[in-house]
């Protein structure tokens, strides 16, 4: 099983990045490949080797969230910290398993078994147990959302 491992964090700019998580000295930071701009001018047909380098910068430790391999409905990378609205399945054993979606507004969390949707303190849900997940935020930056308002 292979699987993409990089971290979103927000530097002390005010600023999301993602990359690679750091313990720089004690510092929290994340780094990253950087690309070298076009210079302008450059002749545009001329064929140029693409210039890379690693940069890092430090961020908030807080606001470090892991990705979690999946993306929502939309396309969206899916982080721990992110809130997302999704649909809870319920299966009706009376009804030859009829499936019903419950709406709910969730926290992406990581537990002892993983990635999980934490509606409440002590109510977590599997990520087989929701569909329909659409990013709306993060705690971090919108924690109205938690109560249901929008930001």
């Amino acid at each position: 099983m292979k699987r993409e491992i990089k971290f979103r964090g927000k530097t002390y700019r005010g600023e999301w990045i993602i990359g690679s998580l750091k313990d720089d000295r004690g510092h929290t930071s994340i780094g990253r490949r950087a690309f070298e701009p076009n210079i302008p001018g450059e002749i545009a047909d001329v064929p140029r080797k693409e210039e890379s380098y690693w940069t890092s910068d430090y961020v908030n430790s807080v606001t470090v969230g892991q990705f979690t391999g999946l993306r929502d409905k939309n396309g969206t990378e899916i982080y721990e910290d992110d809130i997302v609205d999704c649909d809870y399945i319920v299966y009706d054993p009376w009804d030859d398993g009829k499936e019903t979606l419950d709406p709910m507004r969730c926290v992406v969390e990581y537990d002892d078994f993983g990635f999980v949707f934490k509606k409440e303190e002590d109510l977590y849900y599997f990520l087989h147990d929701v569909k329909n997940i659409k990013v709306i935020g993060n705690i971090h930056d919108n924690p109205g959302l938690l109560e249901g308002g929008a930001q």
